[in-house]
């Protein structure tokens, strides 16, 4: 009997004879298998050909591609442990008759012999055009590959990074464009250098602005004294304090500082959010009156009807009470002929049909 999880342990831990290591570093260390029916050639669980009772793969011999199989009911006899099943020339009806012969088998394993297969299709072609340059008298440009070579020179191009000090270079530059305005808005910077240039310039500019005084940009009105130079506290009234002209210079100074101007804007902008905030609660009441009439209409004996009802019924007492002097002064009479004449028997009108 066929264990395949015992196989795999004993393969994986033990010794495995088609296994290969490559690279010398442990990050940069894979298993590769090399064994001849290994449909990706990687040494893992679902990629071994002996540690799987059911297992497929494309193989390649003389130009012609076929299809093997290997199932748990053959695993008694090895030399029939394979069925080999002949593939069409043609790409399509290959992939056709890979979906028809794997319907019922992992999908995973179905779309790496899919892959298998579109590999094995384009190294043929390659194989064909190659052969017809030649059968043509072209002979085929063979460019071999040095890793040792390639390996010095990837060794040699990381030392020259590293003494170049490229990437702080490259910031300085970038920040230096960038302070000059070169770019504009059109480049999305990275958030700590583009925080830390900003706040540079920012300390740059508060100590020009402590060196030159006063700028058109200030928000706070500034005033000048030939004595003390420009400061941003208004000077002391020469005159008597409380008195007309003491309260004339004040507003003389605020006028020609603009804090008038900027008293108004505050107002004009605290109206406004005022006059939006009124009118969204408005629309808010609106729809909320249109919802609850809806509601009331559709169910008349609900909680919603109800509760209108009441709604009505308490502001009506409410202006019945507050009405009630006006009443008794001014239908008084009216009253006491209505009550001896007739009684009026009627329906309320909060109640709904």
């Amino acid at each position: 009997m066929q264990h395949d999880e015992m196989i795999w342990q004993v393969i994986n831990n033990q010794f495995c004879s088609f296994k290969t290591t490559i690279g010398s570093a442990k990050s940069d260390r894979r298993d590769f298998c090399r064994h001849p029916y290994s449909v990706t050639g990687l040494c893992n669980r679902s990629s071994c050909p002996l540690a799987n009772s059911r297992y497929a793969t494309v193989r390649e011999e003389n130009g012609r591609v076929s299809l093997y199989l290997k199932t748990v009911e053959r695993a008694h006899s090895p030399k029939n442990l394979w069925e080999r099943i002949s593939l069409s020339r043609n790409y399509a009806k290959a992939l056709a008759q890979l979906d028809e012969h794997l319907a019922f088998w992992p999908k995973n394993l179905i779309h790496r012999n899919k892959q298998r297969l579109t590999k094995v299709h384009q190294y043929l072609i390659r194989m064909r055009k190659i052969k017809l340059r030649q059968l043509a008298g072209q002979k085929a440009k063979m460019v071999g590959v040095n890793r040792k070579i390639d390996q010095r020179e990837e060794r040699r191009e990381k030392k020259a990074l590293a003494a170049a000090k490229i990437e702080n270079n490259i910031e300085k530059e970038l920040l230096e464009r960038l302070a000059n305005g070169t770019y504009g808005d059109i480049y999305n910077f990275p958030e700590v250098p583009y925080q830390k240039a900003l706040e540079e310039a920012g300390a740059v500019q508060e100590e020009e602005e402590e060196e030159e005084g006063p700028n058109e940009y200030d928000t706070e009105p500034y005033y000048y004294d030939e004595e003390a130079g420009p400061s941003k506290a208004a000077p002391e009234s020469p005159f008597p304090e409380g008195s007309w002209q003491d309260e004339a210079y004040k507003t003389a100074y605020d006028w020609l500082n603009g804090t008038d101007e900027e008293e108004s804007m505050e107002q004009v902008a605290k109206d406004q959010r005022v006059r939006i905030a009124v009118g969204v609660l408005l629309g808010f009441g609106v729809v909320l009156a249109l919802m609850t009439a809806s509601c009331a209409l559709n169910n008349p004996d609900g909680l919603c009807a109800g509760c209108c009802r009441l709604l009505l019924r308490c502001i009506s007492c409410f202006f019945r009470v507050l009405c009630l002097p006006c009443r008794y002064a001014c239908c008084g009479a009216g009253r006491d002929e209505d009550r001896h004449g007739a009684t009026l028997v009627g329906r309320s009108d909060l109640e709904f049909s």
